[in-house]
């Protein structure tokens, strides 16, 4: 670890695609920074048991994470974002609830929150009956489309003014 780039005790490799949407690439689920965002691959042990997302997958995480970013923070470049966020490589907030997404094969994403410390490691869990989720229902069930809810209308209008992101 350097004190030039201090996210490799996470897994993080410097320059990775995911970078230019402000979430990164990690090797574990509990990571030592509190990423507002971040996406787990599997580490040179091969845990998790997780494959990489495709670039388009990582972009459609990007739009995803920069939702949650506009509506809780400042405008990009405004107030405590621009003056502190966004003089790091990546979105970091210690009092944000971190959003873990994990992509266990093709089709399978699952995602938990930083402060779970009980229960299934992510969610939805296979072992006990959870559905496998796509990206796109994956994003949809973190915003409330599970268990017959609505999605909410806010997540709604977001991927309706992304159509070049968000299959609509």
């Amino acid at each position: 670890m350097t004190d030039d780039f201090p996210y490799t005790a996470d897994g993080v490799k410097q320059g990775d695609f995911s970078e230019q949407y402000r979430f990164p690439i990690v090797t574990t689920s509990h990571p030592a920074w509190a990423y507002i965002t971040a996406v787990v691959v599997a580490d040179d042990d091969g845990w998790p048991e997780a494959v990489r997302p495709t670039d388009d997958e990582l972009r459609v995480v990007g739009s995803f994470h920069r939702e949650y970013c506009d509506y809780w923070y400042d405008p990009s470049g405004c107030g405590w974002r621009g003056r502190v966020m966004e003089k790091r490589p990546f979105d970091i907030d210690g009092g944000a609830n971190g959003r873990i997404l994990i992509k266990r094969a093709e089709g399978d994403w699952a995602y938990r929150l930083r402060s779970w410390s009980i229960g299934p490691m992510f969610k939805p869990s296979l072992s006990s009956g959870g559905p496998k989720l796509d990206l796109y229902a994956l994003l949809d069930y973190i915003h409330g489309g599970r268990d017959g809810q609505e999605v909410s209308s806010r997540w709604t209008k977001w991927k309706a003014a992304h159509p070049e992101v968000f299959r609509v």
